[in-house]
């Protein structure tokens, strides 16, 4: 029985051409067979604010990350 590995990437940096969210493109197209790398963005994860996570809850891009990592 073959497994599968489902891996998430993301880049620090926010820019379209930035060189680390090539790196992670390019591995995208090189991984073996039963290996997946998804590419998700920390574009909408704003700035920690206990004050807002009390008054609003946890921001929904912060809640769509933590569960593509969770899955």
């Amino acid at each position: 029985m073959a497994t599968s590995i489902t891996l998430i990437g993301l880049s620090g940096s926010l820019r379209h051409e930035s060189l680390n969210t090539h790196l992670l493109r390019a591995a995208q197209e090189r991984l073996p067979q039963g290996c997946t790398l998804v590419i998700e963005s920390i574009a909408a994860i704003p700035l920690y604010n206990f004050d807002v996570e009390t008054a609003h809850g946890i921001p929904g891009p912060v809640t769509a990350l933590k569960d593509a990592i969770a899955a």
